[in-house]
């Protein structure tokens, strides 16, 4: 299990996940409350979306704006998106007293990213694939 976690919370800006996701060798982030439960999972894959589509609709943003300064008028202030725009429900989670033979049937029926390891409601460790692995080889 992995319990050296790099989390964020659902106000963060995703300036913040993106600099989490170049700085640590990861593919998703675990979103937390200020108790440490389990909220949600945001994808690196949905931040490059989200960015993505922002390029593209920057081109129709500032064509708006423009129509919006020509009339003399201030264009709407647009919202920065936050980590919880991007979150999707964690994949799946497990009590820190399950074992192991559990986690391999739920690794080889489901495709996640990982297995959220929880103790009273708390998070407190993944295991990924690579855990499971490493388990298996010694």
């Amino acid at each position: 299990m992995t319990s050296a976690l790099w989390t964020c919370r659902p106000g963060d800006d995703l300036g913040r996940l993106a600099a989490q996701f170049q700085q640590h060798p990861i593919k998703s982030l675990p979103v937390v409350d200020d108790a440490g439960r389990l909220l949600g999972v945001v994808a690196r894959s949905a931040l490059f979306d989200w960015l993505w589509q922002q390029q593209q609709g920057d081109a129709s943003d500032r064509r708006q704006r423009r129509t919006w300064r020509l009339w003399g008028k201030k264009p709407p202030a647009s919202t920065p998106a936050r980590a919880a725009d991007l979150m999707q429900d964690a994949p799946l989670s497990v009590e820190d007293h399950t074992p192991v033979s559990h986690l391999l049937e739920a690794l080889a029926v489901h495709t996640v990213p990982f297995v959220a390891v929880l103790r009273q409601g708390q998070l407190v460790g993944l295991i990924t694939r690579t855990d499971v692995m490493r388990i298996l080889l010694r």
